[in-house]
């Protein structure tokens, strides 16, 4: 499947370079800084999260938090 852009958030900025299906990369903590400001309102069709959900403190605020969600 192709997807016009894939987003990939996250601490380790060399893991996220080297995944070819990434289009944009956007290194955050997001334990420390949950909010995506660099995403715009209404701009994602779909939000995948896999394994760094494990890495989340507060997992149900955090996700609150984010403006995806």
């Amino acid at each position: 499947m192709r997807f016009q852009k894939v987003i990939g958030i996250g601490m380790n900025n060399h893991e996220m370079k080297e995944n070819k299906k990434l289009t944009e990369v956007i290194q955050q903590d997001l334990n420390k800084n949950p909010n995506l400001k660099d995403i715009d309102d209404e701009s994602l069709d779909a939000v995948l999260c896999t394994v760094s959900v494990d890495y989340l403190i507060q997992v149900k605020a955090q996700f609150f938090l984010m403006k995806f969600c």
